[in-house]
């Protein structure tokens, strides 16, 4: 498996969306939040994704958090 193949992430979903309502909680500039909401509305619309793409995503909120 190629780390760019589509593959079904429901784990990575749920961290990434745990960790999305507590970096709502934050105060930043509206560049991050248009970022995080954007991705927050992608992963919960689709049934698979690039496993690389959600984690990038899961290490900017934790970097954000």
């Amino acid at each position: 498996m190629l780390i760019n193949d589509y593959i079904n992430c429901d784990d990575l979903i749920k961290e990434a969306n745990e960790l999305y309502h507590l970096a709502m909680k934050k105060e930043f500039n509206d560049d991050y939040r248009n970022y995080f909401n954007s991705m927050n509305n992608y992963i919960n619309t689709y049934q698979t994704f690039r496993e690389e793409l959600i984690k990038e995503y899961i290490e900017d909120l934790n970097k954000l958090i």
